[in-house]
């Protein structure tokens, strides 16, 4: 009775504990609930991980009551299974496979080659491979070791993709870093692009890569610099490429390999480089060097541009004086450097320039110069002379020149190399000797012969005799030049080509600025002649510097519309600077170029329809020829001379005859000059001043089929199907339609391309005119100018 009593008045001290018991109990119940949800979670997962059946995983300890359910695993050996599960996935994706290379990778360009900071090695990373009808990207990491001249490959699940034009820095820190960003990967047949914008950074020391994620970063590019200053990493420039056109860049980023933040440096803009691509980034003690590039301009209405740039600027990252102290990336500022010394000249774009640290010194090889002979013709020059910047200061240039080896008392080479052309003197003489008598021979036998036949000829007899002497006579001034090479002593040193500005061109030939020309014999002769090792001309080769010794890998040579990728492989010591040392050939006859499929549809259509043409012409001049129309040459002397014959005797009608024959001359004439202005006019070889770029270039030429136009206007008929509305496409599509509008044009065209044909052949235009009138951009110069992607 009390106790009821007492619990319906209640006490307050026990209805707290109560309701705390209560509450202690349902956070006990909810602790159970939450705890079995996420074992069964677990298990769950670790079941489907180890793609077992009973007793593997968590599912090992058994099942429940009556079978039913499994037994919830322990917390500890929960998570120290998950944790291993960790490892091993991590393990296999961070897996290094190392092979050892036969041989240097595979012909490739656009790829990044780069000295180790903390030993002799060098690392070369992706590129690509054009044949003229497919690319191949490659996400390649090769290490070449001078020491041991050996090549190894080194790949990982986790690395970064394939890709070109991207760029890769150097730095000493825990064992040695490189940092790659950015780049570009294409489509097999190079109409649809993609632009790379992230950050890996590889370890030297165990050959991972590692992806760095942030937030904000440059955006996707190719073409880019980058250089190393202290603990920063800074970027500049490149360009993207959407099908349409190629916009270029010259944001400048900086990232901080410490806090790994990057930042973008804004400053004054009036004082900063403009935008380009392909150019040389060096890093000094007090700052960053930045040379040359390369950048398409487009005007309205005008022809693509293409400028390669040679002004210098200087990123300046410290306070200057006689103890200069590093500034906050904030307070950088850019400056422009004069050119002072024995510069590169003309300009040239696809020059490269690695770091020469051990004289702060850039080193710069190669390049070309494209030329516009005229508005409707470009000339391309290739390079292969070696230039030094040096970084200190204000910058000066200088030019590199191999030395001739010092020869031995008496000019002789050694008493072994003079027994050698003694002996090669006497058995070419011997040579000549037996050649000019079996010479003398054959022709004392024609003689006899010629002599014998008494029914030939006089006439064509004198004219074949001297035939037979002029080849004899050119036989022996030929052997006796050769005589001459072969039979002299080496040819002593020979002055270095300078131009204008005291640069130094070697050429193949020893031509002064890199032209053909036809080599001295003595020379070739010499062995000992370091101009023999220079490495062909080329633009966009791979460059290091590693101690003192320069390394050079491939690059790229044009041939009229062919761009080879070359695989050859050099080194020079910059400290003797005496010759090259080929490590690997690259004969120019093993290199293959194909033509592309769409190339071939194209030009399998126009090449029909240059047979129609030609065959419409032929029949219309035999119809032309029937009906009267046309005049034969000649028939005007004979009519002549019938007409005066007939009025001999009578000189007043012989008088006016000659009167009306001399004015048909002159008619004749003035319409032979009105057909020649038209042809001028219709083929370019007059200059309009009232012809717009898009005129010409939306215009086939005379002799030019539909092949030959498109690739002549492919970048146009892109642009203008992409600015006109007509195509909403990008890529391939895009292309697609631009060559859709070509053909349109083309087949309006059509006619009047015959018609001019005919005129051409009215007007007797001759071959010099007909070539001018024909030319057509990057072809003159040997390759393909503006239009070339490489160019970029």
């Amino acid at each position: 009775m009390g106790n009821k009593k007492k619990g319906k008045g209640g006490n307050s001290v026990e209805k707290a504990r109560a309701k705390a018991a209560k509450k202690a109990k349902q956070e006990r119940s909810a602790d159970k609930k939450a705890a079995k949800s996420q074992n069964k979670r677990d298990n769950q997962l670790l079941t489907s991980t180890s793609k077992g059946g009973k007793g593997s995983g968590a599912g090992a300890g058994g099942g429940g009551k009556g079978g039913k359910g499994k037994k919830p695993v322990d917390d500890e050996q929960d998570l120290d299974a998950l944790l291993e599960q960790f490892r091993e996935s991590w393990a296999a994706e961070h897996a290094v496979s190392e092979e050892k290379l036969s041989g240097p990778p595979s012909r490739r360009a656009n790829a990044t080659f780069t000295a180790c900071p903390n030993g002799n090695d060098l690392w070369l990373i992706g590129g690509e491979y054009f044949d003229g009808d497919r690319a191949n990207f490659y996400a390649d990491v090769y290490r070449y070791s001078p020491d041991k001249n050996e090549w190894r490959s080194y790949s990982s699940p986790n690395q970064p993709g394939p890709r070109s034009a991207h760029q890769v820095v150097a730095t000493a820190q825990a064992g040695g870093l490189l940092w790659l960003f950015g780049g570009e990967f294409a489509s097999p047949r190079m109409t649809s692009f993609h632009h790379y914008r992230d950050l890996w950074v590889f370890s030297i020391a165990s050959h991972s890569w590692e992806r760095i994620e942030t937030k904000v970063k440059p955006s996707a590019r190719s073409g880019h610099r980058m250089a190393a200053w202290k603990q920063y990493l800074i970027l500049f420039g490149g360009f993207i490429d959407t099908g349409a056109r190629t916009t270029y860049l010259n944001d400048c980023w900086v990232f901080d390999t410490l806090d790994y933040k990057w930042t973008e440096l804004k400053s004054n803009p009036i004082r900063w480089p403009s935008p380009r691509s392909g150019f040389s980034f060096l890093s000094t003690p007090e700052g960053i060097v930045l040379y040359g590039g390369y950048v398409k301009r487009y005007v309205k209405g005008q022809r693509t541009q293409g400028v390669a740039l040679d002004d210098i600027w200087f990123l300046s990252t410290t306070t200057g004086g006689t103890s200069p102290q590093p500034l906050e990336p904030a307070a950088w500022t850019w400056a422009k450097r004069r050119r002072v010394g024995y510069y590169p000249n003309p300009a040239r774009s696809g020059t490269t320039m690695a770091l020469w640290a051990n004289r702060a010194m850039g080193v710069l090889f190669g390049g070309v110069t494209d030329t516009e002979a005229d508005e409707e013709t470009m000339e391309s020059e290739f390079w292969k002379d070696l230039y030094a910047y040096n970084l200190a200061g204000t910058g000066r240039w200088v030019s590199l020149n191999l030395k001739r080896p010092k020869k031995k008392a008496g000019g002789g080479g050694g008493a072994a190399a003079k027994e050698r052309r003694r002996r090669e003197a006497e058995e070419a003489a011997r040579r000549r000797k037996e050649e000019e008598e079996e010479e003398e021979r054959k022709y004392q036998e024609e003689e006899e012969e010629e002599d014998s036949d008494s029914d030939e000829d006089e006439d064509e007899e004198d004219e074949e005799e001297k035939e037979r002497l002029r080849a004899i006579e050119q036989a022996r001034a030929a052997r006796e030049a050769e005589a001459k090479a072969q039979s002299r002593d080496d040819a002593g040193p020979v002055d270095a080509n300078r131009d204008a500005n005291g640069a130094t061109s070697i050429s193949e030939s020893g031509a002064p600025n890199g032209k053909e020309a036809t080599p001295a014999p003595a020379e070739d002769d010499d062995a000992d002649d370091p101009q023999r090792t220079v490495p062909r001309e080329r633009y966009n080769a791979m460059l290091a510097v590693q101690r003192n010794t320069l390394y050079l890998y491939g690059g790229i040579w044009e041939n009229n519309n062919r761009e080879y990728t070359m695989d050859d492989f050099y080194t020079l010591d910059l400290s003797k600077m005496e010759r090259y040392v080929c490590l690997r050939e690259c004969p120019i006859d093993t290199l293959e170029w194909n033509e592309s499929d769409s190339e071939d549809e194209s030009g399998s259509g126009s090449d029909s329809d240059s047979d129609s043409s030609s065959s419409s012409s032929s029949e219309s001049g035999d119809d032309a020829e029937q009906e009267g129309i046309e005049y034969v040459a000649g028939n005007d002397s004979g009519d002549e001379g019938d007409i005066m014959a007939a009025l001999e005797g009578d000189d007043e009608a012989a008088k006016l005859a000659a009167e009306e024959l001399e004015a048909r001359r002159k008619q004749k004439a003035a319409e032979q000059e009105e057909l020649r202005k038209k042809a001028q006019a219709f083929m370019g070889v007059a200059k309009d001043t009232t012809r717009t770029q898009e005129d010409i270039l939306s215009t086939p030429y005379p002799g030019e089929n539909l092949r030959t136009f498109y690739d002549r206007t492919k970048e146009y008929w892109a642009q203008t199907a992409h600015t006109s509305g007509e195509s909403q496409h990008r890529g391939k599509e895009l292309r697609r339609d631009g060559f859709t509008m070509a053909e349109k044009r083309y087949e309006e065209y059509k006619p009047i391309l015959e018609e001019i044909e005919r005129i051409q052949a009215q007007a007797g235009l001759d071959a010099a005119e007909a070539r001018n009138a024909n030319a057509r951009p990057g072809i003159a110069g040997g390759g393909p100018g503006v239009d070339s992607r490489n160019r970029r």
